[in-house]
């Protein structure tokens, strides 16, 4: 029942900052940005990026954000580490948002999000209610990022 009543909270929102499941913009552009910068882009960029690319999620108390704008998640993320990460998971990652500061908010290529700040990294969830949760629901610091690339 709790994770029912969280999977709610992010659905809240998503829905506050303006998405709705019909949701669509166009993305060739985003794609092509994160080639030129080198970047691989996963299948499943393409539609979620589709649904949630310009939105900013804010916690409910407003303190926190996750930014789905291509440009602020490329200042934080080279594609050096994007295939560093991608090399220890044994998956493709491309970034697709950043939340205040610092984190990178990547995507796998079975649709699974991950963290990311520098050499610290960590499995955020399976879908993008579950990262919401992460980021923006559960309590500030009670989830670290729980891997490090080797030096």
């Amino acid at each position: 029942m709790l994770e029912v009543l969280m999977a709610l909270s992010a659905l809240e929102l998503l829905r506050r900052a303006g998405w709705s499941p019909d949701r669509r913009v166009p993305v060739d552009h985003l794609m092509s940005r994160l080639r030129d910068h080198g970047h691989d882009v996963v299948p499943p960029f393409r539609d979620l990026m589709a649904q949630f690319s310009g939105l900013v999620i804010r916690s409910e108390d407003g303190k926190r954000a996750l930014e789905f704008d291509i440009d602020r998640a490329l200042v934080l993320t080279d594609s050096d580490w994007c295939t560093q990460y991608s090399e220890e998971i044994d998956q493709t990652v491309t970034p697709v948002a950043r939340q205040d500061p610092h984190l990178a908010l990547l995507l796998d290529e079975s649709g699974g999000f991950w963290g990311a700040y520098d050499d610290l990294y960590g499995y955020k969830g399976s879908d993008i209610l579950q990262a919401i949760e992460w980021l923006l629901i559960d309590q500030p610091g009670s989830h670290k990022l729980d891997r490090s690339l080797p030096d």
